[in-house]
């Protein structure tokens, strides 16, 4: 920073294009005072006294300048005679203050407009509520709700037209049990509220069974009765499967399943099977009876109506064969079924069909049935 006390010359201009001051006039002993004093200030570029300067300025008031014209940009602070300079200075910061202040309050104008409430391009005031003794008819206007005090019921005017909340139209509250069927409330597309399984989302729930031999014993997962009943049976070797065995010459032995219905099962909604058996008899047929039984109450000794038969014969002698099909509850003579009831599956199979005797038991290696349910 430099110091500079001078008089007037004409040849050059300040930052406001008055005369600068290069001649020195001023006290040596004041140039000395300032010099030591501005000196500890960290500030940068020229200050001049000019001739006319005012002794009576502090050097409080000459720091306040400095200080405020650095803030501003100026490269540097003139003192005396050219006072103009500072009002110029002054007028041009009220003229910038007064400038963002307009443009503050037409930002606010713009906001205040751009956030109005508006329908349609129109404002509207609050909804009046006019309460009524019956249920309204008749044109309404969108700015009125309205109440029927008899009953308690609220309606809104859609489309020029009194509605009543919850009639979907206004997607007003409602509420609807779904817990008697196993599903959960759903929202249709007009509004109204109905039931869906899991919200919507279903899955297969499958029932399997199949047998196992565990140290040479035989086992089968599935009832059977104490007498009348098919065989366990496995071919051994050193990894044989365990098979149900219905033998040749018989039709009243029967094995049976039972689960209990999903969550989200659609009442009487088919029940799918699939049977995989294998015989050495490749020739002859077999025929298969699949009973149902459903219960609320009941977990011993069901009513098992049972569907009609479905021949099965081996595709070739000991060859795997897979049976599939469908049974269709409260349908054909058969039971209703619903979510949350227990149901029985009866099989029973006939291998002494007329013309078509089986010479080989007809063995059962693993059945499935599948419904479909919420998740």
């Amino acid at each position: 920073m430099s110091i500079q006390a001078c008089s007037s010359s004409s040849s050059e201009k300040n930052f406001y294009g008055e005369p600068l001051i290069r001649e020195c006039t001023l006290p040596a002993e004041m140039v000395k005072q300032f010099k030591e004093k501005l000196a500890a200030l960290p500030l940068s570029g020229e200050i001049h006294f000019e001739a006319a300067f005012a002794p009576l300025e502090s050097f409080e008031e000459v720091a306040r300048r400095v200080k405020t014209e650095r803030g501003a940009g100026l490269p540097f602070t003139s003192f005396g005679a050219p006072a103009t300079g500072a009002k110029k200075d002054l007028f041009s910061r009220l003229l910038f203050g007064l400038v963002m202040l307009a443009s503050l309050l037409v930002a606010a104008a713009f906001f205040l407009a751009l956030f109005e409430g508006t329908a349609h391009g129109q404002s509207f005031p609050p909804p009046s509520i006019l309460p009524v003794t019956v249920n309204p008819s008749g044109a309404c206007s969108p700015a009125f709700l309205t109440w029927n005090s008899s009953t308690g019921e609220i309606y809104g005017c859609k489309n020029s037209v009194w509605t009543a909340a919850g009639s979907g139209s206004l997607g007003g509250v409602q509420a609807t049990d779904c817990t008697s069927v196993g599903f959960v409330q759903k929202v249709n597309t007009d509004g109204t509220i109905g039931c869906a399984a899991g919200g919507g989302t279903t899955r297969t729930w499958s029932y399997f069974w199949e047998g196992s031999v565990q140290a040479g014993a035989t086992g089968f997962a599935a009832n059977l009765p104490a007498t009348g009943a098919p065989v366990l049976a496995n071919s051994g070797g050193t990894r044989p499967m365990a098979v149900l065995q219905w033998p040749e010459g018989q039709s009243t032995y029967y094995a049976w399943w039972t689960f209990v219905m999903p969550a989200g099962y659609t009442s009487n909604a088919a029940i799918s099977y699939s049977l995989e058996t294998r015989s050495a008899d490749g020739t002859h047929l077999s025929n298969v009876y699949l009973g149902l039984g459903c219960s609320s109450t009941v977990t011993d000794n069901p009513t098992i109506v049972e569907a009609a038969a479905v021949g099965v014969t081996s595709a070739a002698s000991t060859a795997r064969t897979v049976t599939a099909g469908t049974l269709t509850p409260n349908s054909g003579g058969l039971p209703a079924c619903a979510a949350g009831q227990r149901v029985w599956i009866n099989l029973r199979v006939d291998t002494n069909v007329s013309g078509n005797v089986m010479t080989q038991p007809l063995e059962l290696v693993g059945a499935t049935f599948s419904v479909t349910g919420s998740m």
